[in-house]
């Protein structure tokens, strides 16, 4: 993903690589993600692995490998967190999921997370989708998503989320193998930001 960072400011610089492979017996990921400037450089490493047990049901699991540098602190932190997570095809159209973010964590700040969603097709060509999560700082997010099929390659996009009421209007392009979306909302501070994604499925 390239997040278009029009104040030029160093730290909001983010960048990331990610590789999935689907197989039939057991997926597996990583990601490699960095975030910071001169004074806070997050660096992480993360590995997942998913499985299917049957026509409705699955679980997974991921770990992060974690170095953080940070100014106020004396020294380099390292360090791993970990979560997992499951799905159940409730009805043919309706998805329930569950997640679990950061639940075991070797840092002395924990920074949990618990997520459940939900995903409901409602139509062929509309999908509406939304999240509660609960966090460590006793915070409550309702998220709201819909994604609408305007033609076989064309579609649009809309979301909210209660914490910071940031908006969101996108649309997603799929050519191919290749998938390129882009994505504008606002924020409290930041005012209004534009994300663009590029996907390749080999």
């Amino acid at each position: 993903a390239i997040i278009y960072n029009k104040f030029q400011m160093s730290e909001l610089n983010t960048s990331g690589l990610r590789f999935v492979l689907p197989n039939r017996f057991l997926y597996t990921g990583i990601q490699l993600a960095h975030f910071g400037y001169q004074d806070y450089n997050y660096l992480s490493f993360q590995t997942g692995v998913a499985k299917r047990l049957n026509d409705r049901f699955s679980i997974g699991a991921k770990i992060k490998l974690i170095y953080l540098n940070n100014f106020l602190s004396e020294k380099a932190q390292t360090g791993f967190k970990a979560g997992f997570g499951c799905t159940f095809q409730a009805f043919s159209s309706t998805k329930i999921c569950f997640l679990t973010e950061n639940i075991a964590s070797t840092f002395e700040q924990k920074d949990y997370s618990v997520h459940i969603g939900f995903d409901y097709q409602c139509l062929s060509n509309l999908n509406l989708s939304s999240e509660i999560s609960y966090n460590a700082w006793n915070k409550t997010n309702v998220s709201l998503g819909t994604e609408y099929q305007i033609i076989d390659e064309l579609y649009f996009r809309a979301g909210f989320q209660t914490v910071l009421s940031t908006p969101s209007l996108g649309a997603a392009y799929s050519f191919k193998n290749m998938d390129i979306g882009i994505t504008f909302t606002t924020h409290q501070t930041l005012g209004n930001s534009t994300m663009i994604e590029v996907e390749y499925k080999f």
